[in-house]
């Protein structure tokens, strides 16, 4: 048993989101995690766009883990990614790329994930990679929940109201940004007459 996760959360059942299209993929992988002995729910969006609307859903419960296939039907993989990296309620969360893409370019649209893997036929490396989904588990699980406490707490961000702060859907445009006159009250403007 991880000390460092907190007390309400030892007993837990995982809960890992994957967005895959390929049921053969989903099928060997809820094997291998069974098989790991991660006691874990899959949840599953067969393609990019299902998966954004669920996961930026405000009602919907943030996963433990996100798994993204690059090759998405309606919205690649990457994109998803970048849209879940970009939403506050995701921080500290981990995000893993399982793709059969070992495009270089690929990887590089995929640089904030946590881990990229390339999907192969082995079971031992299949079973590799999800004691990697372990080892995330357990570094990032006390860090999204420091992050998310300590972002509470100091109220490092407030939700903008519906209106010109934004329609109240989306975290990030909703985010209050200050406006020039307040940034210009925040600091003594700098007098380029003086020698």
């Amino acid at each position: 048993m991880a000390t460092a996760s907190p007390p309400s959360e030892t007993s837990k059942r995982a809960h890992f989101f994957m967005a895959e299209d390929n049921p053969g993929d989903v099928v060997l992988l809820r094997e291998a995690i069974a098989f790991s002995g991660i006691d874990a729910d899959i949840e599953v969006a067969v393609d990019g766009e299902l998966a954004l609307e669920q996961l930026l859903d405000p009602a919907h419960a943030i996963p433990d883990l996100i798994i993204l296939n690059f090759n998405l039907p309606r919205l690649q993989g990457h994109q998803v990614l970048t849209e879940i990296k970009n939403t506050p309620r995701y921080l500290g969360v981990p995000v893993v790329m399982f793709t059969s893409s070992d495009a270089q370019r690929d990887r590089l649209l995929c640089r904030t994930a946590d881990a990229y893997f390339v999907k192969s036929g082995d079971w031992s490396e299949l079973l590799r990679i999800v004691r990697h989904f372990q080892g995330l588990l357990k570094v990032q699980a006390p860090i999204a929940h420091a992050t998310q406490a300590e972002l509470s707490k100091d109220q490092f961000w407030k939700q903008g109201d519906i209106g010109t702060q934004g329609t109240g859907g989306h975290a990030i445009a909703d985010l209050h940004l200050p406006t020039v006159a307040e940034r210009k009250g925040a600091v003594e403007p700098m007098d380029d007459s003086a020698d």
